[in-house]
């Protein structure tokens, strides 16, 4: 299941959906998308357990503007429990990243993992965020079709397979 937002004005619901349809095929996932304020709660909890890709412009500390207590209160409304949801993967646009040695604590992905955690319904939902910016590559300029999504860090492109990601809260990284 893919949640997304939509920056009015900067974004288009074209590049995100052309975005989902890459990480659909990527993952093997079905590509249920909705646009995080017209989510339907019912539909979250529906079918088997799936992951949660939560794709929108981001900082290290929130998501739209939102903070990880905001998103992760969002969520609970919605049904996310541990018996609906394995994994969520983090996907800010720009600067959400995370770094392995990062010595800060008040980040969105850290304070994310901690609510998770805290509660025993959502406690073994895995949290995945980039270890640097997350860049699309597309077609041409109307951002219909997406044809890569990598992580930069350092100069570097890594992919989702080699590097990219930061399990959080796993071995070494709280």
């Amino acid at each position: 299941m893919f949640l997304y937002m939509v920056m009015p004005g900067r974004d288009t619901e074209t590049k995100r959906l052309a975005q989902i349809e890459y990480l659909s095929s990527e993952f093997g996932v079905e590509a249920e998308a909705y646009e995080y304020t017209s989510v339907n709660p019912k539909k979250m909890v529906q079918g088997k357990k799936r992951k949660l890709f939560i794709l929108g412009h981001g900082s290290k500390d929130s998501y739209m503007g939102q903070s990880a207590e905001v998103m992760y209160n969002f969520l609970i409304d919605c049904g996310l429990s541990s018996k609906h949801f394995s994994e969520i993967w983090l996907m800010p646009c720009s600067v959400g990243m995370q770094e392995q040695d990062n010595s800060v604590t008040e980040n969105f992905a850290r304070a994310l993992k901690t609510k998770l955690h805290q509660n025993e319904e959502t406690q073994d939902i895995k949290l995945y965020a980039p270890r640097g910016k997350v860049t699309s590559s597309y077609t041409d300029n109307t951002y219909s079709k997406c044809t890569s999504i990598f992580i930069n860090k350092d100069g570097r492109q890594y992919g989702f397979y080699d590097g990219g990601w930061l399990l959080v809260g796993g071995s070494g990284v709280w």
